[in-house]
């Protein structure tokens, strides 16, 4: 199990980095608000699927001196295979609670622009024209 720690937090970062991207690139909406495009969704898929293929079937063996082995792979001491996907469903439920504290925060953080904005101009017509030169936005 010990040997498995470093490959399991590779698949968990690779996987939760891609997964950020997805999330951070729709700015005010959730991630599947707007289709990723074709070369984003190839290079994610490409990479992931690599990057968890390496994590499940690396060699045993040590890796800067220190003993790695693959998450899938069965050793002497650990007989379980299903790590990579448990590190895929943690990544993907914490990416859900990310994704809604994004979309939450931000219409937080634009109702007290907004409110800020009319107490200090006074006048909701100012801050609409405001708003409709971007400066606001």
């Amino acid at each position: 199990m010990l040997d498995m720690r470093r490959l399991s937090v590779h698949t968990q970062v690779s996987v939760s980095d891609f997964l950020t991207l997805f999330s951070a690139r729709t700015h005010e909406g959730f991630f599947w608000s707007a289709r990723p495009s074709w070369i984003l969704l190839t290079g994610a898929l490409t990479a992931l699927t690599l990057s968890t293929i390496l994590a499940c079937v690396w060699p045993e063996g040590k890796t800067d001196g220190l003993p790695t082995v693959g998450l899938a792979r069965k050793t002497y001491d650990d007989t379980y295979t299903l790590w990579p996907l448990w590190v895929w469903i943690f990544c993907v439920l914490w990416w859900f609670v990310q994704d809604g504290l994004k979309v939450g925060w931000r219409a937080q953080v634009h109702s007290v622009t907004m409110l800020a904005c009319c107490s200090s101009i006074g006048h909701c017509e100012e801050l609409a024209i405001l708003l409709k030169q971007r400066c606001l936005i």
